[in-house]
């Protein structure tokens, strides 16, 4: 498998990363996206600007269209992905929103460093999401939402 077009991905996200000029596999997408998307476990590594990015978004937004193509979704977080850096969530945000389709859930970046009201704001607008949580974050169960010492 060496490009995009060769995944079983929906024809919205084929659109989506053909729009975005992705073409061609990465070798860590050639061997992570497959398995993946069927649901098996993946560990990988790869140098920065191989497409690690790609090659876990990708599994994560077919499986969030198909689940918020059922009628009986209910409103809760549906992925978490933990991020080392600040800029590093950021750029996953951007990413993540420039590849999902317009009835796809968004996503809510909560990090450190930025007012309480604003993150718990951003986590109920995207209840429906993935989370993006970089640096130093704890989950807190009690309140059911993320929560960052910055």
């Amino acid at each position: 498998m060496t490009t995009f077009t060769e995944l079983p991905l929906s024809a919205a996200l084929q659109q989506k990363l053909a729009a975005a000029q992705f073409i061609t596999l990465t070798p860590i997408q050639a061997r992570a996206i497959a398995p993946a998307l069927e649901g098996k476990d993946v560990i990988g590594t790869a140098q920065t600007g191989t497409g690690k990015t790609l090659a876990f978004l990708i599994p994560i937004i077919e499986m969030l269209r198909a689940e918020s193509a059922k009628a009986d979704s209910a409103k809760s977080v549906k992925a978490l992905v933990l991020l080392p850096t600040r800029e590093l969530a950021q750029q996953v945000h951007e990413q993540y929103e420039q590849l999902r389709g317009k009835n796809m859930p968004k996503a809510a970046l909560v990090i450190g460093g930025v007012a309480e009201k604003r993150k718990l704001t951003a986590s109920a607008r995207a209840a429906n999401s993935s989370s993006l949580l970089p640096d130093a974050c704890r989950i807190s169960l009690r309140a059911s939402l993320p929560t960052c010492d910055t």
